[in-house]
């Protein structure tokens, strides 16, 4: 069946076939005629990273099973299609936790493993790999593979984060943690730029579970980025929780947008201060754990034109001069920026994973010539100040710009041809940012 993708940002659209197996051997007979695939789940990345032109998008719908949990030691084998979300109630239900949460709950165990996504947790907690203990891999060629750290690293290394070029993943073993409290004590602390920002976040860090930033980049001069630091910590008392359900599609868009210059500032100065005013608050689990969910309209706001989001991690050093290039090229462009985040990260870089050691600023602003001019900008600044970028969360990446911000980029292109040759993995992300 032919079909039209477009990615979550709404500025990237495909046609491509839809293959829906519901049984292995209709899954691997797919991922085996001729021609490239790419396994698909949810959909939710801001790229097309599951679909290309002329790319096989092969559903993990049906494989969405748990095949076995020791409730005693926390580990869980799951197939690729199960929703993160639906994991998530299932550890708590026994006591159990995923240490790393994307912020939505529909996103697939695949897409988790495909990007090594990050959570609210990252300073302390890492990325995805840091609750995967071995995955098996189908690939045409090799059949299926069973990989971690120890049994066929270098594939667990090029699978983890690699946007599901390797193969199919059709099982991953995950490492729970126990359940550290019932509910979740939301402190919200007002900061006057992102300078305070960041200040007080690090104060923060060795106490906060969870730990991010709203901000508002309207704002000029001394309070660019005056805003909100969300520091979060588990309760041991449980609260009511409100169950909604995940079925709301976060790629749904209002035929008109309502997100401009005009409007952004007066709703950015209006969530702030509901925000101050709220105060510190006990949550739910699932309310505190998938901040997006629930907020779909964001997305739905910028009308069939779609978004661009930009997410850097910025050496430590770097940051005051960092803030001050963001800070002129916003003021200059005259582009509203719709949503401006932080978050601190803790870890390695490798090959072309987002993660390290920095400070993570996420912005959004609505689609638009002068916004690729904008982001072609912000490039540059993340070239001076060694930083890199979330592949995951941008459309419009290029190869040379990603060759020239990734350490390991050369290393993660030549081990992935060397493991498929024939091109058997396909999507535009790759033609995008491989060749």
């Amino acid at each position: 069946m032919q079909t039209v993708f477009t990615s979550l940002d709404g500025t990237e659209s495909v046609r491509a076939e839809w293959s829906r197996p519901d049984r292995y051997r209709d899954l691997f007979a797919a991922l085996s005629a001729e021609g490239a695939s790419i396994g698909r789940g949810a959909g939710l990345s801001y790229c097309c990273a599951s679909a290309g032109d002329g790319v096989r998008s092969v559903s993990t719908d049906a494989f969405d099973r748990v095949l076995r949990f020791d409730e005693e030691t926390g580990e869980i084998t799951v197939e690729p299609g199960v929703e993160i979300g639906d994991l998530f109630e299932l550890a708590v239900s026994r006591g159990w936790l995923p240490p790393v949460l994307p912020g939505h709950p529909r996103i697939t165990v695949g897409g988790c493993i495909g990007f090594n996504v990050h959570g609210k947790s990252q300073h302390h907690e890492g990325n995805f790999i840091r609750c995967l203990d071995s995955l098996v891999v189908f690939h045409p060629d090799h059949g299926e593979v069973l990989c971690s750290r120890e049994t066929e690293p270098d594939l667990f290394e090029l699978t983890v984060g690699g946007f599901g070029l390797t193969g199919f993943v059709t099982r991953a073993t995950l490492r729970l943690v126990r359940l550290p409290g019932q509910s979740v004590c939301r402190s919200r602390i007002a900061v006057a730029n992102l300078l305070e920002a960041i200040e007080v976040m690090e104060s923060s860090s060795d106490a906060a579970d969870c730990l991010y930033s709203w901000n508002d980049l309207t704002r000029r001069g001394a309070g660019f980025g005056r805003g909100v630091v969300y520091s979060e910590r588990f309760e041991p008392d449980p609260v009511p929780g409100r169950k909604t359900g995940y079925a709301r599609d976060p790629a749904s868009r209002l035929p008109v947008p309502l997100l401009n210059r005009l409007t952004v500032p007066l709703m950015n100065r209006a969530y702030r201060w509901t925000e101050i005013l709220r105060g510190n608050s006990v949550l739910d689990l699932e309310t505190a754990g998938f901040p997006i969910h629930g907020k779909e309209i964001y997305y739905a706001l910028f009308g069939p034109r779609g978004f661009y989001e930009y997410q850097m991690l910025v050496p430590r050093a770097a940051w005051e001069s960092t803030v001050a290039d963001v800070a002129g090229l916003l003021a200059g462009s005259g582009i509203a920026a719709t949503l401006g985040s932080l978050k601190l990260f803790r870890g390695r870089g490798t090959l072309l994973n987002f993660c390290g050691t920095g400070v993570c600023l996420t912005l959004d602003v609505p689609a638009s010539p002068g916004a690729r001019e904008l982001f072609r900008q912000l490039d540059e600044v993340v070239l001076r100040c060694g930083g890199i970028v979330n592949l995951s969360k941008d459309s419009r990446l290029e190869a040379d710009f990603v060759r020239r911000i990734f350490p390991e980029y050369r290393q993660f292109r030549e081990r992935l041809e060397a493991w498929d040759p024939g091109r058997r993995f396909d999507s535009s992300l790759r033609r995008r940012v491989l060749g």
